[in-house]
């Protein structure tokens, strides 16, 4: 497993071919899976910096400064430096950042990945990666709780976290009763941000019927193998 990588110094050594942009909790971790079993290597996820390399930190803090505070520049060559290893990416927190990749990789296949339903992310989300947000903010004292806070809370993965968390919508007050309209409105601008990157029309078909797929949480791996 990769760590200490200084992503800086890589420059992009395989093609990037596919982005799965559909928010957290949608199988992510399963189309990782899945596109790795498909021969796409590697396949950047939330895992990638949590756990196999949290100095990817560095770059992610610097990505959301960029788009969200107009701090910096944030460009294809930081993209391939970051992404330099991998054939695709999915999960947060390349799922925020889905107009810049669409626009640095505009060959690549673009995935959103999908719920049931608005509600059923949504509660999801709050059984989860929510009450793991609330975890490093909230008052606990039980020893799990505190042995993630410790874990999440170690540098530098604490500062990209935080602005990961202001803009997916967790530290808002009233997320669980907007939550579902947040999930909502971003698989709207991933679909509205492929149509006007002639990557689908409107009837939700590209124009080789593979640039946009969504697939539910359920679907098998034999439909990934047809769909790829």
């Amino acid at each position: 497993m990769a760590s200490g990588i200084s992503r800086r110094e890589c420059p992009r050594t395989v093609p990037m071919e596919v982005l799965c942009l559909g928010r957290e909790r949608t199988g992510t971790a399963s189309i990782r899976a899945a596109l790795r079993q498909l021969g796409y290597n590697d396949v950047y996820h939330m895992y990638s910096v949590l756990d196999e390399n949290p100095s990817d930190s560095f770059l992610w803090s610097e990505a959301f400064d960029a788009k969200f505070l107009d701090k910096g520049h944030f460009n294809k060559n930081n993209w391939d430096q970051l992404f330099g290893h991998c054939m695709a990416t999915c999960d947060e927190p390349g799922a925020y950042f889905a107009e810049e990749l669409i626009e640095a990789y505009p060959l690549a296949k673009v995935i959103l990945t999908v719920r049931d339903s608005p509600e059923v992310w949504l509660d999801s989300v709050l059984k989860s990666t929510y009450r793991w947000a609330m975890d490093l903010v909230g008052p606990s004292w039980s020893p799990f709780v505190m042995l993630r806070r410790r874990l999440l809370r170690r540098p530098p993965f604490l500062g990209m976290l935080d602005r990961l968390y202001k803009v997916n919508g967790y530290f808002m007050a009233d997320f669980p009763t907007v939550g579902s309209d947040l999930y909502a409105r971003h698989n709207s601008n991933v679909r509205e941000l492929a149509v006007r990157r002639g990557k689908l029309s409107r009837d939700g078909l590209g124009a080789n019927g593979l640039a946009i797929l969504e697939f539910n949480v359920k679907v098998g791996r034999t439909i990934w193998q047809r769909a790829l």
